[in-house]
């Protein structure tokens, strides 16, 4: 579904100042996956992540960053509003699949969405192993398959409703002939090689917690 997704890794740190955003996948006994990072100058740098199962929302509050714009799946307005409750800004997620992963697409298209080296391995081993569904019904659809899309469903939500409106719709607008050049431009980033996507684990460059549960042993 992303198969250039790996080249997002970049070498931090993410810039200090921009605005703190982040996507939220809600679950229980599906992982409950959070992303979060920097929109600054047009550049969506992800610094952290949060993925677990089986534990309560009130659990998963006390692990997330408080001071950040966040997007949910807007299906599960009362998790939204038990958040909001404790201090969290939750905003209403755009769920349409479509133009959400073209939305992603575009961003890593253009270099504008970059993984802090070392940070978000579940995001990345997920984009490794998210692809479209084999039933014939589906493929005549486009649809992938509903399995290995948790963070990248919080990806989705964020980055649907961050470049919604661009270019009269929910996608971000490519930006031709930029991609490498964006890529190693504000806060010295540059591309990693796809081989960099789900081997590291070291915590990320924010002072946010950086928390996750592994896909891969």
């Amino acid at each position: 579904m992303y198969p250039d997704f790996a080249r997002c890794v970049a070498a931090g740190p993410a810039p200090a100042r921009g605005r703190r955003v982040g996507g939220i996948d809600f679950g229980y006994r599906n992982p409950f996956a959070a992303v979060w990072g920097v929109l600054a100058d047009d550049v969506l740098w992800l610094t952290n992540e949060h993925y677990c199962r089986n534990k309560p929302l009130s659990y998963h509050a006390e692990l997330l960053p408080r001071k950040v714009a966040w997007y949910g799946r807007s299906v599960r307005a009362n998790e939204r509003s038990e958040l909001r409750c404790a201090g969290f800004e939750v905003r209403k997620g755009d769920n349409a699949l479509r133009s959400g992963i073209a939305a992603v697409s575009a961003r890593i298209e253009d270099g504008t969405l970059r993984v802090v080296e070392g940070c978000c391995r579940n995001l990345l081993a997920e984009a490794e192993l998210y692809r479209y569904s084999d039933e014939e019904d589906d493929r005549l659809a486009e649809t992938p398959k509903d399995d290995h899309n948790h963070a990248l469903a919080a990806l989705r939500y964020l980055v649907s409703k961050i470049d919604a409106g661009r270019n009269g719709g929910s996608s971000h607008p490519t930006k031709r002939g930029r991609g490498r050049e964006v890529a190693g431009r504000e806060g010295g980033g540059t591309a990693a090689p796809r081989s960099a996507g789900v081997s590291v684990e070291q915590r990320g460059a924010v002072d946010d917690d950086f928390h996750y549960e592994a896909l891969l042993g």
